[in-house]
């Protein structure tokens, strides 16, 4: 991580592959590797990575978490959408995950079930600043002025 702070990437991913060896299950290690070759424009690479992390850690909620925010950010919203499911089955109370959900619920125009996914992830996490905030948008873009100023409302008061 050091070196990739200090823009190393070659020692850094040299590294991050030698410490892989010593722990094939290091679930941390994987997600350090994706994060370098997405940085470095390997996306295909990171997606990799991910897997291979999620093949080693299966019950790593970040790992999954982190190949559907991979997802999403391609715009492959139907390919992100199990991740994040499987991610909310391993930690129900993973609330980036619910969010996550109900964004790629909500770019799909499937605006019902992405309100669900923005109601799972306030329960699990009722003072979550972005949450409120992403529902509130999600509400102002629907015409549900009243129910995004509260949301908003809810998000500043904690902001403050």
């Amino acid at each position: 991580v050091t070196e990739m702070r200090a823009n190393h990437p070659d020692e850094a991913r040299h590294l991050l592959k030698y410490a892989l060896e010593q722990d094939p299950s290091d679930g941390l290690l994987y997600q350090s590797l994706a994060l370098l070759e997405q940085q470095q424009g390997g996306l295909k690479a990171a997606r990799e990575m991910l897997e291979r992390g999620t093949d080693a850690d299966p019950r790593n909620v970040y790992l999954w978490s982190a190949r559907g925010v991979l997802e999403s950010r391609l715009g492959r919203y139907s390919e992100a959408l199990p991740l994040f499911a499987k991610a909310t089955e391993l930690d129900r109370w993973h609330v980036q995950s619910w969010q996550a959900r109900g964004v790629a619920l909500e770019k799909l125009g499937r605006e019902e079930e992405a309100a669900d996914m923005f109601e799972n992830a306030i329960e699990a996490d009722p003072s979550s600043v972005p949450t409120l905030q992403a529902y509130g948008l999600m509400q102002a873009r629907r015409g549900n002025v009243d129910s995004a100023r509260s949301l908003f409302a809810k998000g500043s008061e904690l902001d403050a």
